[in-house]
């Protein structure tokens, strides 16, 4: 009995002993493709990917689609490395879209950016200098450096099968220092999800804040519009002019989507969808306005996102809105 005691302690030993000297030889090298698609911005990239046990580096190109100022397509490239829960990015962006369109090729910008991830949450700490296109009140536009700081913080609060919860914040300072100009941006996002067989519920809370800094000494040569419209937190298309006078907008968003031929296949994911959505807009002259959204959609939905979603609807001026999605606008970020 002993003996056999004995040499099953020996037997654990050495096993243990031989897994954890392959994981310290752990290798991993190769090419891979890896995008956002989880909200905007949009991101595809592909690169080198070379990893030694805790330790990763990856040099990657890609492209970015964003929307955050006024619409814009950048070639990308950069180089990536982790260290079990930490990263480090360092990336450059180029503008395609619009600026090769009007024969101004010097919209570069270069970002670094820390973080740390665990299985709970994420924060960000990117720091970007570079040269873009900023517009004044009037929609005319001005060419100039940058200099901005951001913190970018997710959190996955509750995700039990029937009820998702996350939450997503970021603060941005920006200084156009050529310009002595300096103002912030404040984002927040509380969306839930509650799923059904043939149903699921969500709604989502948004708040953003754009706001000038005032130092003394400091006066500003040139103007600069950090108001901004509602489309910002929709994210949808608006075919007509929009109100972009808004500085502080609380929005609270609907969406219901049923899959009508879960009735007789549950593994089916086609869905219909309506959403509603209201908000109240602060205007830099110290107005407000109620602001809505209403439509209805369809999309398919796989592994608890929704890939592919087109919307239509009307807002508060019965202007026509569309949206049209790899994921819809109530979603979780992994």
């Amino acid at each position: 009995m002993k003996s056999k005691i004995l040499f099953l302690s020996i037997f654990l030993f050495s096993g243990t002993l031989f897994f954890s000297q392959e994981m310290k030889n752990y290798t991993e090298n190769g090419i891979f493709f890896d995008g956002n698609y989880y909200g905007l911005p949009l991101e595809g990239k592909f690169g080198y990917k070379y990893r030694k046990n805790d330790f990763s580096f990856s040099p990657y190109s890609g492209v970015v689609f964003d929307v955050k100022d006024s619409y814009s397509l950048n070639a990308i490239a950069g180089i990536d490395f982790i260290y079990k829960n930490f990263q480090l990015e360092n990336r450059v962006y180029y503008e395609l879209l619009p600026s090769f369109t009007k024969n101004n090729y010097n919209f570069v910008t270069y970002q670094i950016a820390p973080a740390y991830t665990n299985d709970s949450f994420s924060i960000k700490f990117p720091v970007s200098y570079g040269h873009k296109k900023f517009y004044k009140n009037n929609n005319t536009s001005f060419n100039e450096d940058f200099f901005s700081g951001k913190a970018v913080f997710n959190t996955h609060l509750i995700d039990n099968g029937i009820v998702r919860v996350t939450g997503f914040f970021e603060i941005e300072e920006i200084s156009i220092f050529n310009k002595q100009i300096n103002y912030y941006n404040v984002l927040f996002s509380l969306p839930c999800t509650f799923y059904l067989s043939t149903f699921d519920l969500g709604i989502k809370y948004d708040f953003s804040l754009a706001h000038e800094l005032c130092f003394e000494n400091i006066n500003p040569t040139e103007e600069v519009r950090i108001s901004f419209p509602y489309s910002k937190i929709t994210k949808r298309f608006i075919f007509a002019e929009e109100d972009k006078s808004n500085e502080i907008i609380h929005s609270l968003e609907f969406e219901q989507r049923f899959y009508p031929l879960r009735i007789k296949n549950l593994s089916s994911n086609f869905f219909l969808s309506l959403f509603e959505n209201i908000g109240l807009g602060l205007k830099t002259d110290g107005d407000w306005k109620i602001l809505y959204q209403y439509g209805l959609g369809l999309g398919y939905n796989l592994y608890d996102s929704v890939p592919f979603t087109i919307q239509l609807g009307l807002n508060q001026d019965n202007k026509f809105i569309l949206f049209i999605g790899v994921i819809s606008n109530i979603s979780h970020r992994p």
